[in-house]
């Protein structure tokens, strides 16, 4: 029986036909950030090799990012929030201000904002001092290349320490404090190894001073901030005027 001509064969004798590039993958555009270390995939392993490093650009802006957005989510408020998020956003204004926006595209789901507020908070009752606590945070949120968490300096000390330790982590610096930065460096480990972290660093972690249940702590904060950098990749959530005046 004759076979049919292959649909997706172009006319003639030439290759297979291919969707256009432009169908795949956005055209590049200029954007305004930093540089920061980034984890290179190893297949030789199976999983990622961060002995060494390229530099991966960290856009400060959502105007920046919204052509790269992979979904639209809603910048809520409690007039446009679901129900069940409205208390938590008006409880966030009478703690002391506006929510932030990050707060505002979790609110698209409220078991998604309840527990990011609940993990906040206990991670704000442990051990770590709130210096040690923002250093988690901004450690964390940079290894995942996140350009908003980045740029707000951290949400749990708001000390001049606290901005020159942030200032450090997002300029890719270390930090005078040797236990800060044995904190700093245990916290990239766990976001980048995914908490394949080697032995020697754990150790080295625990020789600065740090106590065994710290490092589920350390994991805690880590996962607080995984929470806020994978919701602003994909939201590409606008940093408030506030913070890009701060860095500007």
């Amino acid at each position: 029986m004759r076979r049919l001509p292959n649909s997706s064969r172009t006319a003639g004798a030439g290759p297979l036909h291919r969707p256009r590039q432009s169908a795949l993958r956005k055209r590049p555009i200029k954007i305004v950030g930093f540089f920061a270390p980034y984890p290179i995939a190893s297949p030789a392993i199976g999983r990622q090799s961060f002995s060494d490093a390229s530099l991966v650009f960290i856009p400060t802006t959502r105007q920046n990012l919204e052509n790269d957005a992979m979904i639209e989510l809603p910048l809520h408020t409690s007039a446009t929030a679901p129900a069940a998020s409205r208390a938590l956003l008006d409880a966030a204004v009478q703690d002391g201000g506006a929510p932030s926006n990050l707060m505002r595209v979790l609110a698209d789901s409220p078991a998604t904002l309840f527990g990011f507020q609940q993990l906040h908070g206990a991670f704000s009752q442990s051990s770590l001092s709130p210096l040690e606590q923002q250093v988690v945070y901004l450690a964390a949120a940079q290894a995942n290349a996140c350009h908003y968490c980045t740029t707000q300096q951290g949400p749990f000390d708001h000390s001049e320490a606290a901005r020159e330790a942030g200032d450090a982590i997002v300029g890719d610096r270390p930090l005078r404090d040797p236990r800060l930065q044995a904190l700093r460096r245990f916290a990239q480990a766990l976001t980048r190894d995914r908490g394949w972290v080697p032995e020697h660093q754990v150790g080295a972690f625990l020789e600065a001073g740090f106590e065994r249940p710290q490092i589920l702590e350390v994991i805690c904060g880590v996962s607080l901030a995984t929470l806020a950098s994978y919701t602003n990749h994909l939201a590409a959530t606008p940093v408030e005027r506030r913070f890009n005046a701060a860095v500007a």
